[in-house]
């Protein structure tokens, strides 16, 4: 399975099944009006931490939901899910492959000679949700993820929170081409959205590279305005 990765070329992409979100509109919608604007909070059955959830509802004018809304965390996890179907293999396998576990051991020579080992760990989904809950990560704002890894922090921020920017660096390029190659799934997925249902989402802008944190170049990547 560690093979399928190296082939960028990506596969014809499956149309996605529309996804519950909270433009659907049913009993449970309420609505409040003051001298300004116009508020409508409607509830939805996806589940995600409350606080990222509030701020969805509060931060976007939600007359015009489908236009400017980040993807809830249940929509995103089922991109992840296509994303696996498309290239054959799970998160889980790839984690356990040799492209992301060699490092833990042995580092490559064309990776870096100033450490020996690179030890690989991920937070997952709903940790990752309970960090946005925590930090208060929302646009205008920027995430930072040193050794990113596969790239699914990065990615979870950029898209659940619509946070200006999610950068990346990662030392070990096979686990920095696992990562684009999820990345750029995803980007396939929003236009194949976007062209058979006319949705879009606010999404951040998402930069990985593959570094060393030495090289001043990376680190004046790094050290822009961060946030998280």
């Amino acid at each position: 399975n560690d093979n399928i990765y190296r082939a960028v070329t990506p596969k014809v992409m499956k149309i996605p099944q529309p996804l519950t979100t909270a433009a659907t509109t049913d009993s449970s919608t309420t609505a409040t009006t003051n001298n300004t604007s116009n508020t409508t909070t409607t509830n939805t059955d996806i589940k995600t931490f409350s606080a990222v959830e509030e701020w969805r509802k509060n931060k976007f004018d939600t007359t015009n939901v489908t236009e400017h809304l980040p993807y809830s965390l249940e929509e995103f996890l089922k991109m992840i899910e296509e994303a696996e179907k498309d290239v054959g293999v799970t998160l889980e396998d790839v984690e356990h492959g040799s492209m992301v576990r060699s490092a833990n051991t042995k580092m490559a020579s064309n990776d870096t000679t100033d450490q020996a080992t690179a030890q690989y760990g991920r937070l997952l989904p709903k940790g990752m949700a309970k960090l946005i809950e925590l930090s208060n990560l929302k646009p205008g704002q920027t995430f930072l993820d040193i050794g990113h890894g596969i790239g699914t922090l990065a990615l979870q921020a950029a898209y659940t929170t619509g946070c200006s920017e999610a950068l990346g660096i990662e030392v070990v390029d096979d686990r920095h081409i696992i990562a684009t190659q999820f990345k750029d799934n995803l980007e396939q997925q929003r236009l194949v959205q976007f062209e058979t249902t006319g949705k879009k989402h606010h999404v951040g802008n998402i930069r990985l590279r593959h570094g060393e944190l030495q090289d001043p170049v990376q680190f004046q990547f790094l050290t822009q305005e961060v946030n998280v």
